[in-house]
């Protein structure tokens, strides 16, 4: 059974300019719930999920970076299409969903909710 974890990334926020980016506790913010998921047992790879490749300079190396196409950058996108487009890309029999914006969840909470 194969199990991936989707971080879908976009550096162009409208509010807050760069968030994913900004750096707290040492790393930048997107870095955080990669590196958290990268340290779940029974995740087979973690995905960034992101139009630019410049991400790849901020998260860990374990993460892998795949591109996803630049019109799902638009301000109007719904996540339900981000989501579905990475589920043509990369199959899985389970995939789970986090954000960048998220950086304090614990692997023991992952790990429980993986195990479940």
């Amino acid at each position: 059974m194969k199990t991936v974890a989707l971080i879908p990334i976009k550096l162009n926020s409208q509010r807050l300019p760069n968030k994913n980016l900004l750096p707290i506790a040492g790393h930048p913010l997107c870095w955080h719930i990669c590196n958290t998921l990268n340290q779940v047992k029974g995740i087979d790879a973690v995905y960034v999920y992101c139009s630019d490749p410049i991400i790849k300079h901020y998260i860990p190396e374990k993460t892998i970076f795949l591109q996803r196409p630049s019109w799902l950058d638009g301000h109007r996108v719904k996540g339900f299409d981000i989501y579905q487009e990475f589920i043509k890309t990369m199959y899985a029999d389970i995939y789970i969903l986090a954000h960048a914006t998220s950086p304090f969840i614990k692997v023991s909470s992952c790990q429980n909710a993986l195990d479940c």
